[in-house]
């Protein structure tokens, strides 16, 4: 995905938030109050900050029940393994880019600057990324 793709999808969504955009009731992963639509489904803040630590530290999760457990709002904390795959199963998009950048440029994003000074700032936070890349890798 490139900028300008990147750009207009963060756009769309401030947009939509900003027009109200009413969320289900409840989270699809463990039935709780769904505070809004994270990885592309209505889930509650747990289930999204579970999710989000998962992805972004590559995490596996093993199964003591044979991913026979009960995911709802008492039991969601039991079993990892069976909370994630219910995760990836109600839709749950790894690639989510807007609740995957970073919490800097997400801020930036909604503070309302015009889009020039977005675009250097994205520039900017994308340059630091590919540095300490060269720098890990050497």
């Amino acid at each position: 995905m490139d900028y300008a793709e990147c750009f207009v999808n963060v756009m769309l969504l401030v947009a939509m938030e900003a027009s109200g955009g009413k969320p289900e009731a409840l989270c699809r992963v463990c039935g709780d109050k769904a505070s809004g639509k994270h990885y592309g489904v209505p889930s509650c803040d747990g289930c999204r900050g579970f999710f989000k630590r998962s992805i972004r530290r590559n995490l596996d999760y093993v199964c003591k029940e044979n991913g026979r457990c009960v995911v709802d709002v008492t039991r969601r904390n039991q079993c990892q393994a069976c909370r994630f795959s219910k995760c990836l199963r109600v839709n749950m998009k790894k690639d989510d880019f807007i609740e995957l950048m970073s919490p800097t440029l997400y801020s930036l994003l909604r503070s309302g600057q015009d889009e020039d000074e977005m675009i250097r700032t994205m520039h900017k936070q994308l340059d630091k990324v590919k540095w300490k890349t060269r720098v890990m890798h050497k």
